[in-house]
């Protein structure tokens, strides 16, 4: 298991280094209205992409996890896969469909303006191709095939720097990844389903079946997802309503450094929700509890030094990545970091909340997070009792966030 966190953190690390990287080049590069493209872009498929995919990436490798030791794994786990398949792809697939079809007002409705529908629309169909990657993707996981995810997770990575090469424009570049993912998506579900010797599995009946057990899953937990998107995005527009649109540009950058830390530790997640569902259904609680308090052990250590490190490094990070220091941005910084440790205890336990609990726990501490946030907010401005309701909101939001999953996982070690 050590290996495949090594080998998962590697990846992860080359995946952080390519968006940082093509950021820079797309920000220096590109002309100026297409790097203004490529954030609206960002913006509008983060959100799409949590209410497309229907909680699936979460209940895909569980499910295929669970079932690995059981007597008709063989048989149950490529119709697990097909039902996943089909619900992910229809539903980008109406999605493209719907922005096809009036991408003008599609434009307004996302961006306020009717200038990009071009870009809405490529936007649509790139959706459908994340779709076709992540599938398979999460299914190598369940089936603890980290090795083959891994690979395939940096071609994408490496494969969208050298789009870069031939395209000068944030539409070239979608289209081109586009294809990049069918390619690679379609691709690793035949190396996998060859590798473990699955047979294409077409009764209509089971994967229906499937497809009830995982929406089952999944779909109660969209509210969540979208809760914890709001706690990363809301004090930013508060603040533009607050102060102004320079100092939430500010906030938005110390969030987004935030978000690329979460990103590059996300292997833990990855890895820990198949492995949880496998030790759980196998009942082996000794191993699961030392497993994750090594991890801690681990990682907390690791935020305190990064907390540490945005106090006395992040000026130098500025100069590197906007050729400047700017005092708001560095105090936004400073402040965010506080809540490194709080939001990497969530990040930890979330996968083996998601694991052992049917009950949508995440998305349940996920929404009680937000609507702190959001009242911290409030009544901070509401009474004046602080220049930066918003960032202070935020804060109460991370260490909510933290500080309830960490008590659900003690329940959960409790009950077991």
């Amino acid at each position: 298991m050590r290996k495949n966190y090594v080998f998962t953190f590697i990846t992860y690390g080359i995946s952080f280094l390519s968006s940082l990287f093509i950021y820079y080049y797309i920000s220096h590069y590109f002309p100026k209205i297409e790097f203004e493209k490529y954030n609206l872009s960002k913006r509008v498929l983060s959100i799409s992409q949590v209410l497309l995919m229907l909680g699936i990436i979460v209940a895909l490798p569980r499910a295929v996890a669970y079932e690995i030791e059981s007597k008709y794994g063989q048989q149950k786990i490529p119709q697990v896969f097909n039902a996943a398949l089909i619900i992910t792809v229809l539903t980008t697939l109406i999605f493209a469909c719907v922005i096809l079809i009036h991408p003008v007002f599609w434009s307004q409705f996302f961006w306020g303006t009717p200038l990009y529908p071009k870009l809405i629309a490529v936007v649509g169909v790139y959706g459908v191709s994340f779709a076709v990657f992540n599938i398979p993707f999460a299914f190598s996981r369940g089936l603890m095939l980290f090795s083959d995810a891994n690979i395939f997770t940096t071609a994408t990575s490496l494969c969208s720097i050298l789009v870069l090469l031939f395209t000068n424009n944030v539409i070239g570049f979608f289209l081109a990844n586009t294809v990049i993912n069918v390619v690679l998506g379609v691709t690793m579900s035949l190396l996998v389903f060859t590798k473990m010797r699955f047979k294409i599995d077409l009764n209509f009946n089971a994967i229906i079946n499937e497809a009830k057990s995982l929406l089952a899953f999944g779909v109660p937990r969209i509210p969540g997802d979208l809760a914890l998107d709001g706690i990363m995005s809301v004090p930013v527009f508060l603040t533009a309503h607050y102060i102004n649109t320079s100092n939430a540009s500010s906030l938005g950058f110390a969030v987004a450094l935030t978000s690329m830390a979460g990103a590059f530790l996300s292997p833990i997640s990855l890895i820990l929700l198949p492995y949880t569902s496998k030790l759980f259904s196998e009942s082996k609680m000794p191993e699961l509890r030392m497993h994750v308090k090594k991890i801690f052990l681990i990682f907390i250590p690791i935020m305190f030094i990064g907390t540490l490190m945005a106090f006395f490094l992040s000026s130098t990070l500025l100069k590197i990545l906007v050729g400047e220091v700017n005092p708001i941005t560095l105090f936004y910084i400073k402040v965010v970091s506080l809540a490194f440790i709080p939001y990497v205890s969530y990040l930890i336990v979330r996968s083996v909340l998601d694991a052992v609990f049917t009950k949508p726990v995440n998305a349940i501490n996920s929404i009680i997070s937000f609507g702190l946030m959001f009242a911290t907010s409030y009544v901070l401005y509401s009474l004046k009792l602080s220049n930066e309701p918003a960032l202070y909101g935020l804060i109460a939001g991370l260490f909510s966030l933290g500080i309830l999953s960490y008590l659900s996982y003690l329940r959960f070690i409790k009950q077991h």
